[in-house]
């Protein structure tokens, strides 16, 4: 049973296959289903969620066949809403593995801004609790696309993980991990010890400490420990240190 739902902000410029093989990455370590949110430029400004298992073959754009498509193609990702609970309880008695279910959301648009708060709106309405988006570049020419990405960092009610350079053949066998002091340096740590659990990975964590003389070193283990027990809590004890 899953404990809760993420967004997936569909991209342009990286493969389709790609960005659902990260998102059911991200879900299946954090236990959560997928709605996938699909921008659409055009002359208004609306959500629209597709009903997956009846297409209405006349109202669905083509990018909604293809995402579809791609669930289909892809293990361990089912299109449509998670069933009762019940049903959950039937497949973990049978044994079956319980496989990330996916929504499908078409986000129509005038103009970026206008994507960006439908995007805030439907993060609130579902109650998400993490919300990402994977490009190939970090910088792109879109000034106006890079402006609402920053924007949409500042206000979303939850979680956000951007993720960039991602290509069919990237594994995530070793995930390294920079962080800092502060509530944003615990989510990140969280998030690398997520991804790594999930398959197994190494997970090395970068914190950089200023030169302060002797105890340098002494200080920055100090303050990692204390960044550890903050985000992993009592879990850190199993985290091996080399």
């Amino acid at each position: 049973m899953a404990d809760g739902m993420m967004g997936l902000y569909l991209g342009q410029d990286i493969d389709l296959t790609v960005q659902l093989r990260w998102a059911r990455r991200l879900a299946e370590a954090r236990r959560l289903d997928v709605v996938v949110f699909e921008p659409v430029e055009g002359s208004e400004n609306r959500v629209w969620e597709v009903d997956l298992e009846n297409l209405p073959g006349d109202r669905v754009h083509l990018r909604t066949r293809e995402v579809l498509n791609a669930l289909e193609a892809l293990p361990g990702m089912l299109a449509g809403p998670r069933p009762e609970a019940t049903d959950d309880a039937r497949a973990a008695e049978a044994g079956t593995t319980d496989p990330v279910h996916v929504r499908l959301v078409e986000v129509h648009y005038t103009e970026p801004s206008e994507a960006r708060k439908l995007l805030v709106g439907e993060t609130r309405r579902l109650k998400l609790k993490l919300v990402t988006s994977v490009g190939r570049e970090f910088d792109v020419e879109d000034a106006a696309f890079l402006r609402e990405r920053r924007r949409f960092l500042r206000v979303a009610p939850c979680e956000v993980v951007f993720g960039f350079g991602f290509d069919a053949n990237t594994q995530f066998e070793r995930v390294l991990t920079g962080v800092a002091t502060g509530p944003h340096g615990a989510a990140a740590l969280r998030l690398g010890r997520d991804l790594a659990t999930g398959e197994g990975a190494a997970l090395t964590t970068l914190r950089v400490n200023p030169s302060i003389g002797p105890d340098a070193e002494r200080v920055g283990g100090r303050r990692t420990e204390t960044l550890l027990k903050r985000a992993l809590g009592e879990t850190r004890e199993r985290v091996s240190r080399r």
